[in-house]
């Protein structure tokens, strides 16, 4: 009996090891898999100027912003960045992807489709003018809606 009470024993102490090792594993497994959490954020001022005089709203997904006619709409942004800040990686506000498609509204009778590589739109940062850093770690980001822009425009459907 004390024979088979000792394999008991043995066989009990090696499934608690491999209980601690498998714990061990996914622990493991869960730290090596853990994105690195950015140490440097940068901030980006953003205004928007409109030069019509029709009302603008820009729309993408669920969220827009507004601009009175002559109007100017500012709104300041942080995001993660890296040690030194490359203002060509900032995302325009409203914008969380590169795979965007959103709208420009004029008076809300003609619509302007705008993705983040069309050459003039408010959700490509290259059609921003880059105003410099006007904090330690902020950029400022100047977009200007034209009456090139409403005359690019469709009626909306």
């Amino acid at each position: 009996m004390c024979e088979l009470q000792m394999k008991n024993r043995a066989m009990e102490q090696n499934n608690i090891w491999m209980r601690y090792l498998m714990l061990g594993a996914i622990c493991l497994s869960v730290l090596l898999s853990c994105r690195k959490i950015s140490e440097y954020w940068g901030g980006a001022e953003f205004h928007y100027i409109n030069k019509t005089s029709r009302a603008i709203t820009v729309e993408l997904g669920t969220e827009a912003y507004s601009l009175e006619p002559y109007g100017v709409y500012s709104v300041r942004t942080y995001q993660e960045t890296s040690k030194e800040i490359d203002p060509n990686n900032f995302m325009p506000p409203l914008v969380k992807s590169r795979g965007v498609r959103g709208m420009v509204i004029f008076d809300t009778i003609k619509c302007l489709e705008a993705t983040f590589d069309t050459v003039h739109s408010p959700f490509n940062i290259k059609s921003y003018i880059n105003d410099g850093r006007i904090e330690k770690r902020v950029n400022k980001f100047t977009y200007t809606f034209t009456e090139e822009d409403y005359n690019r425009a469709t009626a909306c459907q």
